[in-house]
C-alpha cells in the first residue's frame, strides 16, 4: 500500500517537484463572489502552469459565466455545465475531467491566500513522506461575512460546542476527521468510489468518513488559509443547518457511522435526542409534576453560556452575547434534521 501511494503522485523533477493539481469549483449564480475567488487564483504563488481550474455551472441565470470567461487568459481555465446543478455532481464530474495527480475542491463564497495552493501541497507531500497512508490536506476558514447576522453565525462556530469539525476552531497543525478546500490523491478517491452522490449536501464530512473507514487519514495545516462568506441570512442559515442534519442522519442510515456509545456517530445522536426531550418537556412535566425533569435543560444553557462567555473574551465581540440563542436554533433545527435524514434519507434534504 506505502509504495501504490507513493507512485501515485510523481514528481517532475523539471519542474522542480511541483505536482500538477486540479482546482474544481461548482457555481450556481455566484455573480457576487466569483470574481474574487479567481482573482485569488491568478495570484497564487504555484506555477501558472502546474495547476489548472475547472469551473462546473449549474446553469447559472446572473453573470457567472460572463465573469468567468473574463479569466480564460490568465488562468488555465476550463469550463463545463452542470445539468445536474448539485455541486455533488460538478465534483465527480470534476475528477473524471481533471489532468491532476492532485485535485482539491474550493468554494465559489470563498478566496485564497496567496499561498494557499504552495502550501497545501508541500504540506501534504511532507506529511504523506511520514504517514503513507495520508488521503488529504486542508487548511482553516477566515470568515467573512456581509453582515451583523453573518459575523453571528461566523463566531458561533469558533467553538466544539457547535459540533463544528476541529479545522474550524483549532489553531495548530493536527490530524483531523475531515479537511477545508482540501488537496486530495485524485486516484486514492477514484479507487474509493469517489463521492456518493446521495450527498447533495455534506460531502465534505462523506467522503473522509468512508476513507477513514478504511484507515487513511486527514492532516490540517493552519497556515493553510482561505476567507468564507458565511451564511447572512437567517432563513440561508435555518436551511443550511438543517441540510447539514440531514446528512448526518444519512451517513447515519447507511452504515458509514456505526452506532455505538463513546464514537464518533454516537455524538450526532445527541441533537435529535435533545430535540424530542424539548418536544415533549411539558408533556413529561405534567405527566411526572417534577421539576427535575428541566435540569438537563437548565445546564444546556449553563454551557451555552459559559462557552459564550469564553468567546466573548477571546474574540471581544458584544455579539457573543447573544449565541446561547443561537447555539439553541442551531442544535434544534440540527436535531430535526438528523432525525429526518434518519427516517427519510435523501428524500429529506431541502
Amino acid at each position: 500500500m506505502q509504495k501504490e501511494l507513493k507512485m501515485s503522485l510523481p514528481i517532475d523533477k523539471k519542474k522542480q517537484g511541483y505536482p500538477f493539481v486540479s482546482v474544481i469549483v461548482a457555481t450556481r449564480n455566484e455573480e457576487k463572489h466569483i470574481g474574487r475567488l479567481l482573482d485569488s487564483l491568478v495570484d497564487q504563488t504555484y506555477p501558472k502552469d502546474r495547476f489548472e481550474v475547472l469551473i462546473f455551472d449549474g446553469m447559472s441565470q446572473d453573470s457567472t459565466l460572463k465573469i468567468v470567461e473574463k479569466y480564460k487568459s490568465r488562468l488555465n481555465l476550463r469550463i463545463f455545465t452542470n445539468p445536474k446543478i448539485r455541486h455533488v455532481f460538478a465534483f465527480n464530474k470534476g475528477i473524471d475531467e481533471a489532468q491532476g495527480d492532485l485535485f482539491m475542491i474550493v468554494n465559489a463564497h470563498s478566496s485564497l491566500k496567496k499561498d494557499f495552493i504552495e502550501e497545501d501541497v508541500r504540506t501534504f507531500l511532507r506529511v504523506r513522506e511520514m504517514e503513507p497512508k495520508l488521503a488529504g490536506v486542508g487548511g482553516i476558514y477566515i470568515n467573512v461575512y456581509e453582515n451583523t447576522f453573518g459575523k453571528l453565525v461566523s463566531l458561533m462556530y469558533y467553538s466544539p460546542f457547535s459540533g463544528a469539525r476541529s479545522c474550524r476552531y483549532k489553531r495548530k497543525p493536527h490530524f483531523s476527521d475531515s479537511v477545508i478546500f482540501g488537496v486530495f490523491d485524485r486516484q486514492l478517491v477514484i479507487s474509493n468510489g469517489k463521492f456518493d452522490e446521495d450527498f447533495i449536501v455534506g460531502q465534505d464530512d462523506e467522503l473522509p468518513l468512508r476513507l477513514r473507514l478504511k484507515g487513511f487519514k486527514f492532516y490540517t495545516n493552519p497556515n493553510v488559509i482561505a476567507y468564507y462568506f458565511t451564511r447572512s441570512s437567517f432563513k440561508g442559515f435555518l436551511k443550511q443547518t438543517f441540510n447539514y442534519g440531514v446528512a448526518k442522519g444519512l451517513l447515519v442510515r447507511k452504515g458509514y457511522h456505526h452506532v455505538e456509545w463513546f464514537n464518533t456517530a454516537s455524538f450526532w445522536f445527541i441533537p435529535p435526542i435533545f430535540f424530542l426531550y424539548e418536544l415533549f418537556l411539558l408533556i413529561l412535566f405534567s405527566i411526572l409534576h417534577s421539576i427535575l425533569i428541566f435540569i438537563p435543560m437548565l445546564l444546556y444553557f449553563i454551557a451555552s453560556i459559559i462557552v459564550s462567555f469564553h468567546l466573548l473574551i477571546k474574540e471581544r465581540s458584544f455579539l457573543c452575547l447573544l449565541l446561547s440563542i443561537m447555539y439553541f436554533i442551531f442544535h434544534s433545527t440540527l436535531g430535526v434534521g438528523v432525525l429526518a435524514g434518519l427516517i427519510a434519507g435523501k428524500r429529506a434534504f431541502v
